[in-house]
């Protein structure tokens, strides 16, 4: 497990890294200024410190989009598994006397349907796991009659897997989110150290242009 690191920075992560960005992309576009004020801020600095920001946000930020993508389809997943077990409930309760819906409704999940509804994955999971064993073992009995489509079950089946293939990815991102927490926070307190000693010399640098002055700071660029 990785050490516990806090943050050094008091601004949001990602308006760290846009500021970063902006930042030291005015050092280059200024970049004779500052070599004149120390030599220790060449062009080849300022390159650096860009690729630095990028190679974060591709191995740290580049996983938080990817979770966000999950959630989203995760959530138009959920909404097919829940209207495809409304239609099961209703195939349920035309298969069965009135007296037994409870009973079998209940085997085929109901009791986690409304957390499911509401984007609770885990509910969902055990929602799809007591449903599909009911189905499956029902099957024959529920389409007689033509009360359940014959075609119905296999596309329940297949809603359900999608579902669970999504989940499944999302808890290996959220388990490496975790995983890279610290390690990404290291990382941005490298970037804001080196970036705030690079505002305050922007400081002195243009003490006497106020309009350059102020693409060096934390204050405007968050504004």
């Amino acid at each position: 497990m990785s050490d516990i690191v806090r943050p050094t920075y008091r601004l949001k992560e990602q308006t760290l890294m846009t500021i970063a960005k902006e930042g030291w992309t005015n050092y280059l576009l200024n970049n004779d200024y500052f070599l004149s004020f120390s030599p220790y801020y060449t062009k080849a600095f300022g390159e650096q410190q860009l690729t630095i920001i990028d190679e974060i946000g591709e191995k740290f930020f580049s996983v938080e989009t990817e979770k966000n993508d999950l959630v989203h389809a995760l959530k138009s997943s959920t909404i097919n598994v829940c209207r495809n077990w409304q239609l099961l409930k209703r195939y349920v309760q035309g298969a069965y006397p009135k007296r037994f819906h409870a009973s079998k409704l209940k085997a085929a999940g109901k009791l986690n349907y409304f957390d499911a509804y509401r984007y609770n994955f885990e509910s969902l999971t055990t929602l799809i796991d007591d449903s599909t064993i009911f189905l499956a073992a029902y099957k024959s009995l529920l389409t007689l009659d033509n009360n359940m489509p014959p075609t119905f079950a296999e596309e329940y089946f297949e809603c359900c897997d999608t579902f669970k293939h999504l989940h499944m990815q999302y808890l290996e991102v959220k388990k490496m989110e975790k995983e890279n927490k610290y390690e990404k926070i290291k990382h941005l307190n490298k970037v804001y150290k080196t970036l705030a000693e690079m505002f305050n010399d922007a400081k002195r640098i243009f003490i006497n242009d106020k309009d350059l002055q102020s693409l060096f700071t934390f204050r405007q660029q968050i504004q």
